[in-house]
Order: C-alpha cells, then structure tokens, then sequence
C-alpha cells in the first residue's frame, strides 16, 4: 500500500478524509472538487479557518452518496460548514467517551 493510500485510508479514529480521496471515489478531478466545495456543493465539504485545506467528513460523505445512489436528493442543509463540524466534534466526544 501506498503512502498516499495508508493515509486516506480508513480507520477508527478518523472522522475525516481529504478532499482528494473523496474525489476520487465519485471519479472527479481534485480542481472540480475543490469547485464544488467552494460552491457547497461538495458532500461533508468543509474548512476549519480561511487557508485551511478542504476536509470531508466521511459519515456525511458516505451518507450523502447513499442518498444520491438511491436517487434521492442530497439534504439541503448537509454542506453546512458549522453543522459538519458540529457532528465531527460530537463523534469524537463520543468515541472519546466524553460528552457535552
């Protein structure tokens, strides 16, 4: 296994994957990617800060393409930048065993 793959691949801990990776499990070039996200339009996209890389988080992604396979429409509200991170935070405490 590559570097590059061990790093996107999945683990436990990890409630993130680069945008890349996620880019190329729909099949879109990382420009596109970075495209979408900037426009909301990026599955579980999101920014911590104004030069911070693009981050995905991987339940919203994984859930979004569910919806889109399906043929149901992705949730309007689901690229909210402050409601991804939110869910991220709350994963970790939980896993963590800590809570709010």
């Amino acid at each position: 296994m590559t570097e590059e793959a061990k790093a996107d691949a999945p683990s436990e801990l990890s409630i993130t994957m680069s945008l890349k990776a996620a880019a190329r499990r729909l099949g879109l070039g990382e420009s596109t990617a970075r495209r979408y996200a900037r426009a909301g339009r990026f599955p579980g996209a999101f920014r911590v800060g104004a030069g911070a890389a693009w981050l995905v988080h991987r339940d919203e992604f994984e859930e979004q393409v569910r919806r889109l396979a399906q043929g149901k429409p992705a949730q309007a509200d689901a690229t909210d930048p402050d409601r991804l991170l939110h869910r991220a935070l709350d994963e970790v405490r939980f896993r963590s065993g800590r809570r709010r």
